[in-house]
């Protein structure tokens, strides 16, 4: 109903001395409302519509631990109410009268949220504004997630298995960092622990895009709107290379795009390795416990020159860090329709045993809901259902129930032939 009203509002505006003159009719009668050209959308319908303006798609739960967060959002854990299924809902307050600045730089984060899709990116699910007297209430509704920080907390430590999971949550960001700056010519701003989230599936995405901005207009400095020359002051010294400390705004642009972010990757492996947060610049010499592998590469990424800091594509592409069982058996998982039927019929038969190797929560939080669903959507063929039964055989009863049956149930009554002799061929161990 409010998304009909506002329909109405918009096609019925006039421009009276600078301000906007909004015309709806409600139950027979005729409103009318003048605001400010520069007022917003949402807060208008509260103004016009009652004071509960339109409604939020989630009910917000108890508040999560968001000590290393910058620029003013509280995080809370959320149920959708369609479906109750769980998600995060970020929340910022301001005033419009005295906090313009942090205002426009939260609604660029949430505007680049909506705007950025890629698998290691936060997957928003709805953005609302709602405005009340002088206070303004950005709410951003995403996909479940933790900060990395307090996911860290539950990792054990010192095992092989934790440089293989830490090695793909690094590659799954400086992917993200890497389509930002190559492809689309934009800069985070603010890349670091605390602009990662950990989703349920472990995976690590990158959140945290107030500050995202286009290279070119970061070049016009203060007199442009880029978000980044605005607000650098949310993010601590610590995290920015020289030229963006200095606010030597007009030398980024004649680097590459990814110079400032390149650092801020560079900022996070050393948080990652170290299970903190970084509170001194010196700190990021300290190398001892950051693999050999990655070393190389972590010092170029903090380059002291711009053109010459490495760039997060060839992170991705050629780090040797990434050369482990469970990067790799992810990364095929990732990118399974475009293998063909020979490179996953060695893959999944391999499987099995390749899963021995690997630790525990990625198979049954990562790999086996992958596999399911490449089984529904008919890019896996019949014999991945052995693996399947595989990574989720240490489930309890409960999960199982949960997380398989139904998958299982859909597969049964299949009318694929190949499927239903691959379901015959289960061993009496995964008696269903």
């Amino acid at each position: 109903r409010a998304v009909s009203a506002a329909r109405l509002v918009l096609q019925n505006t006039e421009v009276v001395l600078g301000h906007v003159l909004l015309t709806a009719v409600r139950s027979g009668k005729i409103h009318q409302v003048l605001v400010p050209r520069t007022m917003s959308m949402f807060g208008s319908f509260g103004n016009l519509f009652g004071a509960s303006g339109p409604s939020l798609c989630a009910d917000i739960g108890e508040p999560v631990d968001t000590r290393t967060s910058f620029g003013g959002w509280s995080h809370f854990r959320g149920t959708i109410k369609e479906d109750g299924g769980p998600c995060s809902v970020f929340k910022f307050v301001g005033n419009v009268n005295t906090d313009r600045v942090r205002i426009e730089t939260a609604r660029n984060g949430a505007k680049r949220l909506k705007l950025t899709r890629h698998p290691n990116v936060v997957h928003l699910k709805e953005s609302l504004e709602v405005e009340k007297g002088d206070e303004l209430t950005i709410y951003v509704v995403t996909e479940f997630v933790m900060p990395l920080l307090e996911h860290l907390k539950s990792v054990p430590a010192g095992t092989h298995q934790r440089d293989e999971y830490f090695a793909l949550g690094l590659r799954q960001v400086a992917t993200a960092v890497s389509f930002l700056s190559n492809d689309c010519s934009l800069v985070h701003g603010g890349v670091s622990m605390a602009a990662v989230f950990v989703t349920d599936r472990l995976d690590w995405k990158l959140g945290g895009l107030d500050l995202v901005s286009d290279l070119v207009s970061i070049g016009r400095g203060p007199n442009g709107d880029a978000r980044i020359c605005h607000s650098s002051h949310l993010i601590p010294d610590q995290y920015k290379p020289e030229e963006y400390r200095k606010g030597d705004w007009a030398v980024v642009p004649q680097g590459p795009p990814w110079a400032i972010d390149a650092w801020g990757l560079g900022c996070l492996i050393q948080e990652v390795y170290r299970g903190e947060p970084l509170l001194r610049t010196d700190q990021l010499r300290e190398v001892g416990h950051i693999p050999d592998v990655l070393l190389k590469d972590y010092q170029r990424l903090l380059g002291s020159q711009p053109g010459k800091r490495y760039n997060p594509k060839k992170l991705v592409d050629n780090s040797s860090l990434f050369a482990n069982k469970l990067v790799e058996t992810i990364s095929f998982l990732d990118t399974l329709t475009l293998k063909d039927a020979i490179e996953k019929e060695q893959f999944f038969r391999n499987l099995p045993r390749n899963l021995e190797t690997l630790a525990k929560a990625p198979v049954e939080r990562m790999i086996l809901p992958q596999i399911l669903e490449a089984l529904l959507f008919g890019s896996a063929p019949a014999l991945a259902v052995l693996p399947m039964l595989h990574a989720a055989q240490d489930l309890t009863d409960d999960l199982f129930a949960k997380k398989v049956t139904p998958g299982l149930v859909k597969l049964f009554s299949s009318s694929d032939k190949g499927m239903a002799l691959g379901l015959s061929q289960i061993p009496p161990l995964f008696h269903l």
